[in-house]
């Protein structure tokens, strides 16, 4: 049995049909090409992930050298950090940088305040290279005492913090003078 078809008024010639065709298919072709290409321009733009925290960037193989202030009151670390990666290591500001101490339970404090900067600013260390990096300690609320010889065997005591600590220093010095006086005692004239 066959389909009875009706007859048409307009019947449509085949170059429009295949114009119409063709014009549909090109068009849902460049939509395709237009999504597709949207797809691309938003994956490509997306905000990467920070890169790992790489923890042998710079290391420091050796202990640190170390200075006190003449008032106690500073302690100065330096360390000599080799930069291991291709690139150079600079820092300028202390913007954005903690630093914190770590004890001997692994713990780590609280970050230093920025306004005392512990680091010695500027730091650069070339890639692949060894630098030097000094971090400053400001010690609060510690007594200070210091005994210095005086060219005549006498001691001088500078105190300060509490009566306890004046009184330390004060028989310490006490005891460098009694060595000075042995010292020069035993010297001939």
């Amino acid at each position: 049995m066959s389909t009875p078809t009706l007859p048409s008024d307009n019947p449509v010639a085949p170059w429009k049909r295949l114009a119409i065709r063709s014009l549909f298919g090109g068009g849902g072709f460049a939509v395709a090409v237009v999504a597709i290409v949207g797809i691309l321009l938003w994956y490509s733009s997306r905000p990467t992930p920070p890169q790992r925290w790489n923890t042998k960037a710079l290391v420091a193989n050796e202990p640190p050298g170390f200075n006190a202030s003449n008032d106690g009151k500073r302690i100065s670390f330096t360390y000599s950090v080799e930069n291991t990666t291709d690139t150079d290591c600079s820092v300028d500001s202390i913007y954005g940088i903690k630093v914190m101490i770590r004890d001997k339970e692994g713990s780590f404090s609280q970050p230093l305040s920025e306004e005392n900067s512990p680091l010695r600013l500027p730091i650069f260390i070339p890639a692949n290279q060894r630098g030097g990096l000094t971090v400053s300690l400001t010690l609060s609320g510690i007594p200070v005492q210091a005994a210095a010889l005086l060219g005549n065997g006498k001691a001088l005591v500078a105190g300060g913090g509490n009566a306890s600590a004046n009184a330390l220093a004060s028989a310490e010095a006490h005891q460098i003078e009694r060595f000075a006086e042995e010292v020069h005692s035993e010297r001939p004239a």
